[in-house]
């Protein structure tokens, strides 16, 4: 009897617990965008913009629209900013009192199976280049973990993913079409008008608008996957001997920091899909995310308890753990849905930082009591790999580095965005101080000596970027913010 009493006990709180967040997880809508506001991912600023234009699916139409709208902007000496999905933090898509050219409805995937590449328009989002692929058998080479992004708001930001020991996005770009400044449609790449290829790549709509990309794919296969629990300060050396030691045997690879106060940021997960040698048919996709997943991430909010459950989840069960095998197709199609916030009197905000793979522990040391005592609350650490950046000029990753991504939740004020503000000026401090760097799509809270430290190539780039656009058509709120100072 107090065996079963004690059972009882154990498990009813993990269950009134998610059935409170269950109630707490409602959604409460983003109020309608007032004439000539616009607003980026994490709602925490909106912009005035003069006017937003949708770019219609027909290129003919589509290059008639965005010329007819740089030389508006040429001769009122106002400017063009891009929008695709939206999922940048700081004005990246928009200029105040600018124009906005919406790129999302320039769609369409074109795959070469003789040049094993896929043609993208820029307002394509990644779920509909991998459901295409995966009819072939193949799957992209380099993309985010979550497919609701657009192809050319990932270029254009030079996105990073699960893909271990790969270069940026950048670097599985064969080439694309752009709509350069003055309305010439040019193809950049490697061979072709290199230097703008690589201002284009990681080039924030500064240069032109992408209108489609040329990306290398692989074949898609079989996945299983091996998980360890880990001391924090043993992840580099596990990465090491897992993963860099033998390449051909991870697919995939993720890490985790535990955020729970119990273990904070000291111990960590590290999952690695390993490729089946068997050339089995991959699992098809499945668009079903887990509510128990949900529940579980959502209710960190605030919550130590809720914080120590997701941990202790993860660590004995992992995500389906139900699943032997999963497909690549099958991990990188996965949206937002599982833990994305649905009430908009919150926000939530990604920060990304970039340490060489030797200062990963260093870099954890510093950041630990920065995060404890900020007053923001840290609902996820990821770490992922990038190797060396070749191809971007606006690069972040000049040698092989770790990356630490995190995912905040703040109160959606001024005072709340200003804590956040505070907290990364200190993580970009210490990145900065070990080597590292911080990622450019989120919100501008890099004092601008950080900035350039961070980005010694950005008086270059901006330099560049005068030159291939004199009259300033092109901008955003990011370059407005760093080049003007």
């Amino acid at each position: 009897m107090a065996i079963s009493a004690a059972i009882v006990a154990v498990s009813a709180r993990p269950a009134i617990h998610l059935l409170h967040t269950a109630w707490d997880d409602t959604v409460v809508p983003e109020p309608p965008l007032a004439a000539g506001e616009w607003r980026d991912g994490g709602a925490l600023e909106s912009y005035a913009v003069g006017e937003v234009r949708v770019v219609p699916n027909d290129e003919a139409a589509a290059l008639d629209l965005i010329r007819a709208n740089f030389a508006r902007a040429r001769a009122t000496r106002t400017s063009v900013s891009f929008a695709g999905a939206r999922h940048s933090m700081g004005g990246q898509t928009a200029a105040r009192d600018g124009i906005v050219l919406d790129m999302n409805g320039f769609r369409g995937v074109r795959y070469d199976a003789d040049r094993r590449i896929v043609t993208v328009r820029s307002g394509t989002p990644w779920s509909d280049v991998i459901r295409e692929l995966d009819r072939h058998g193949r799957s992209v080479a380099v993309m985010q973990s979550n497919n609701v992004f657009s192809i050319g708001g990932s270029v254009s930001v030079n996105a990073h993913g699960w893909q271990p020991l790969s270069s940026p996005l950048a670097g599985s770009v064969a080439s694309l079409r752009a709509v350069l400044p003055d309305g010439r449609v040019a193809t950049l790449s490697r061979e072709h008008e290199r230097e703008l290829f690589s201002l284009m790549l990681g080039g924030y709509g500064l240069f032109g608008a992408i209108l489609d990309v040329d990306l290398e794919t692989v074949p898609n296969q079989r996945y299983e996957r091996q998980r360890w629990v880990l001391d924090s300060r043993d992840y580099a050396g596990a990465f090491a001997r897992e993963v860099a030691a033998q390449p051909a045997k991870a697919g995939l690879v993720y890490g985790r920091l535990c955020v729970a106060p119990s273990c904070f940021l000291q111990e960590a997960l590290l999952a690695v899909y390993h490729p089946d040698a068997d050339p089995a048919p991959p699992v098809r996709i499945d668009e079903s995310p887990s509510m128990l997943a949900r529940l579980l991430f959502r209710g960190q909010i605030g919550s130590a308890y809720g914080k120590e459950l997701r941990w202790s989840a993860e660590k004995f069960a992992g995500e389906r753990p139900w699943q032997r095998w999963t497909s690549r197709n099958q991990i990188l199609d996965e949206g937002i849905s599982g833990y994305a916030n649905r009430d908009m009197r919150r926000a939530e905000v990604l920060q990304e930082y970039f340490v060489p793979r030797e200062s990963l522990n260093a870099f954890v040391d510093a950041i630990r009591p920065i995060l404890r005592d900020g007053g923001v609350d840290l609902l996820n650490v990821t770490l992922r790999d990038v190797a060396a950046d070749r191809d971007s000029f606006l690069r972040y990753a000049d040698r092989d580095m770790f990356c630490i991504v995190m995912y905040f939740h703040v109160e959606r004020s001024e005072a709340g965005d200003a804590r956040l503000r505070a907290v990364n000026e200190q993580l970009t401090d210490a990145a900065l101080d070990h080597g590292g760097r911080y990622y450019l799509p989120y919100r501008l809270h890099a004092r601008p000596e950080q900035f350039h430290r961070a980005y010694p190539q950005a008086e270059r780039f901006f330099a560049l970027k005068r030159q291939y656009d004199p009259d300033d058509v092109l901008s955003n709120e990011f370059y407005r913010h760093y080049a003007t100072r």
